[in-house]
């Protein structure tokens, strides 16, 4: 057994850094068992010291080796994040007039309250959607590319779908009650 172990080698090639950690910390753990069990000449003993230093040695150049990959995926992630923001933004524009032209046609009498406060929503909720994409995309928890453009597939979809209501509708919205008083608020405001 301990010639075994004093000569194996670890072969990490096809395992991820998780997996080689612990498969080095399972031949520490084998080596030190080894060694208090059994009763060992002093080359056995430097063998065994030599092969523990060799582990340990292996395992701070995995750790080491992770924390690089990482933190050049996340440097990756950051440049990728800013070529898709710098695409995805001037598409939303395109978007927001897909919502923004019909809503006009279909909440005709809510005057500019209720549109500012409409667009104003609608705005929030985007930033929201992209505050949120490239925080998760630098954390390495979502892709660059979907961070940056969800948003942008969720009010196109909600556009397409107001383009395609106000064509054929063709009429207004009943607005809730609650935007009914401020739409009676704003024309008081606009009369007087």
């Amino acid at each position: 057994v301990l010639k075994n172990l004093a000569g194996a080698r670890i072969d990490t090639s096809h395992v991820t850094a998780r997996n080689a950690l612990q498969i080095i910390d399972l031949h520490i753990q084998a080596v030190k068992d080894s060694a208090a069990t059994e009763g060992l000449s002093n080359t056995e003993r430097r063998k065994l010291q030599t092969r523990l230093q060799e582990l340990e040695s292996s395992k701070m150049r995995v750790r080491s080796f992770r924390d690089m990959e990482r933190r050049y995926k996340q440097a990756e992630s950051k440049y990728l994040v800013e070529i898709h923001k710098k695409i995805a933004m001037p598409v939303s524009a395109i978007i927001f007039v897909l919502i923004g032209a019909p809503l006009g046609m279909i909440v005709r009498r809510g005057g500019l309250g209720i549109s500012g406060g409409i667009s104003l929503i609608f705005f929030l909720i985007y930033w929201g959607f992209i505050m949120t994409g490239e925080r998760l995309a630098d954390r390495l928890l979502m892709s660059p590319w979907f961070a940056m453009w969800w948003g942008n597939i969720i009010f196109g979809i909600i556009g397409l779908f107001l383009v395609h209501y106000a064509i054929r509708e063709h009429l207004t919205i009943r607005l809730p009650k609650w935007m009914e008083g401020i739409r009676k608020w704003s024309k008081d405001e606009e009369g007087e």
